[in-house]
C-alpha cells in the first residue's frame, strides 16, 4: 500500500464516520411520516416470505379493477391455505379474515390498500405531472439539493407508445427549463469550478424511444433512437437543460454507448458539455467502457459527465445469463461491485478535466472514498457531484448537504400505474439482504464493517 493509498484510506474512514454521525442525527422521529415508513421497510426486511407476497400484491394492484378483486387477491396472497406465514400484522390479518376474524368489507380493504400503496409510491415518485413535480423540486432545492427527472414507464411495446414518450421528454425539457429560470440562485447547486451548471436536468432511457430497442432487437432500432435523441439533445441545448443517458440492460449497453458518442461527435453537439452517460460498476465491462469513453472524449476535446452507479438489474442479468448458458456480465458478489466502483471512481477523479465525475450511491464507504480521493488529488471543491435516489436514504442526503457537497436527487415522474415496476424494484433494493441501507440503518451492522475496504477485484473472464 502506497503512502497516498494509506492517506486516502485514513480520510475515507474519517469522512465515513462523519457521514454516519450526521445521518444518525437526521433520522426521523415517531411523529414524522418517514419514521413509520422506515418501520414498515424494516418489518419487510425481517419477513422475507411476507415481503415477497406483499410486493407481488403491489405489482398486481393497478390491474385489480374492483374492490372485490382487491380483497380477493389480498386474501389469496396471505390466507393460511397459501402456505404457512408468521408475523402478519394485526390490521392485515383482520383485512383478510385470518385466525377466525371476520374480514372487513371489500371496499374498506380496497381503499386502505390503494391509500397505502399511493403513499408508498409518493415516497419514490416525485409527481405525476410536471407541475406537481416542480413544486416538489422547488422544496428539494430549498433543502440544498439539485435534481434530475426521469420519466417512468420507459418499457414501450408499440411505436405509438415510443412516439408518445418522445413527445413527453420534449415537453418536459421545455416546461422544466422555463420554470427553473425563475428560481433564486444557489451557488452550491448552480456553479462548479469548471463553470455554471444547468438548473434543468433530465435523465433519458433509450428504451423509451423505440419499441424495438430491447435486449433482443437493439441493433435495428439504433437509427430510430438516434433520430429521437438528437431532437432531445437539440431541445436541451436550446433550453439550457442537461441530459443524462441512463444505462439499462447489458444487451443494449453497446448500442447505448454508440448512440451517445456518435451524436455528440456531430457538428451541432461537438462543443456541447452538458450531456452525460451512466456506467454500472456491477458490469464486468465497465472498466473497458470507461477507457473507451476516455479515449473518445480525448479526441472530442469537450467534457462529458459520467454518472457512476452500482446497477439496478442484477437479478435480470444473472438469470438471463444462466438461461442462455453464458457467463454473467455482472459481478456475482456485492463486494466485487463495490471494489469496481472504487476503482472507476478513482479513474474518474484522475480524469476530471474531461470526464466530470458524478457518483450515484447510498453506500457511505463509496461516498467517503470518492470524497477522500478527490481531496488527496487536490481537486477544487464541488468538482465531483453526489447523487441519490428520491425516497431512499434521506438521512444520508441531509448528511452530505450539511458537509457542503453538491447533491443531485434522481427523481422519477409519472403516473402510479407505469410507476409500479419502478416502485417494486426500489423496494426490493431497499430490503435486499445485501442492501447498504438495510445494513446501515436496519440491522445494526457495525460502522467499521460497513466502512471496510472491499477485497481485491478478480479479472472479468467474460470470454
Amino acid at each position: 500500500m502506497t503512502r497516498r493509498t494509506r492517506q486516502i484510506e485514513a480520510a475515507t474512514q474519517r469522512i465515513g464516520h462523519e457521514i454516519f454521525a450526521r445521518a444518525r442525527a437526521a433520522q426521523p422521529g415517531p411523529l414524522e411520516l418517514g419514521w413509520w415508513q422506515e418501520r414498515g421497510l424494516r418489518w419487510s426486511m425481517e419477513h422475507e416470505e411476507l415481503r415477497e407476497r406483499l410486493f407481488r400484491f403491489i405489482a398486481s394492484l393497478p390491474g385489480l379493477k374492483s374492490p372485490q378483486a382487491v380483497a380477493r387477491f389480498l386474501r389469496d396472497q396471505f390466507a393460511a391455505g397459501n402456505g404457512a406465514l408468521s408475523g402478519i400484522p394485526r390490521p392485515l390479518a383482520l383485512a383478510v379474515g385470518l385466525d377466525g376474524e371476520v374480514p372487513l368489507p371489500p371496499r374498506w380493504v380496497a381503499w386502505a390498500a390503494r391509500f397505502a400503496a399511493d403513499r408508498m409510491a409518493r415516497r419514490f415518485i416525485v409527481g405525476s405531472t410536471p407541475d406537481e413535480a416542480l413544486r416538489a423540486l422547488a422544496r428539494m432545492r430549498e433543502r440544498g439539493m439539485a435534481f434530475t427527472l426521469d420519466i417512468l414507464g420507459e418499457t414501450v411495446t408499440t411505436p405509438a407508445e415510443a412516439e408518445d414518450y418522445h413527445r413527453r421528454y420534449l415537453r418536459l425539457i421545455e416546461t422544466l427549463s422555463a420554470a427553473v429560470r425563475r428560481w433564486p440562485p444557489r451557488p452550491l447547486l448552480d456553479e462548479a469550478p469548471f463553470g455554471p451548471l444547468p438548473r434543468a436536468n433530465v435523465s433519458v432511457k433509450l428504451s423509451a424511444l423505440s419499441a424495438a430497442f430491447s435486449p433482443q432487437t437493439a441493433s435495428p432500432a439504433v437509427e430510430e433512437v438516434a433520430d429521437r435523441l438528437r431532437l432531445i439533445f437539440r431541445s436541451a441545448r436550446r433550453s439550457e437543460c442537461f441530459i443524462n443517458v441512463d444505462m439499462e440492460h447489458d444487451a443494449i449497453r453497446p448500442a447505448t454507448l454508440e448512440v451517445f458518442t456518435r451524436l455528440l461527435d456531430e457538428p451541432e453537439f461537438r462543443d456541447w458539455p452538458h450531456a452525460g452517460i451512466a456506467l454500472q460498476a456491477y458490469s464486468r465491462h465497465s472498466r473497458k467502457d470507461l477507457d473507451g469513453l476516455m479515449d473518445w472524449v480525448g479526441r472530442r476535446g469537450v467534457p462529458v459527465t459520467i454518472r457512476l452507479v452500482k446497477g439496478a438489474y442484477w437479478d435480470y442479468e444473472t438469470e438471463e445469463a444462466a438461461r442462455l448458458g453464458r457467463a454473467s456480465p455482472v459481478w456475482g458478489e456485492k463486494w466485487q461491485s463495490d471494489a469496481c466502483f472504487e476503482e472507476l471512481s478513482t479513474v474518474l477523479i484522475e480524469s476530471a478535466s474531461l470526464l466530470r465525475p458524478a457518483y450515484g450511491s447510498h453506500n457511505v464507504r463509496s461516498i467517503a472514498h470518492a470524497l477522500a480521493t478527490a481531496a488527496a488529488l487536490e481537486l477544487p471543491e464541488r468538482t465531483i457531484e453526489l447523487q441519490m435516489l428520491h425516497g431512499m436514504g434521506d438521512p444520508l442526503k441531509t448528511a452530505v448537504v450539511q458537509m457542503n457537497q453538491r447533491l443531485r436527487v434522481y427523481a422519477p415522474i409519472g403516473e402510479w400505474v407505469p410507476g409500479v415496476a419502478y416502485l417494486v424494484r426500489r423496494l426490493l433494493e431497499n430490503t435486499a439482504n445485501e442492501s447498504f441501507l438495510r445494513q446501515g440503518f436496519g440491522a445494526g451492522v457495525d460502522e467499521r464493517t460497513l466502512l471496510a475496504a472491499p477485497g481485491r477485484l478478480p479479472a472479468p473472464h467474460l470470454g
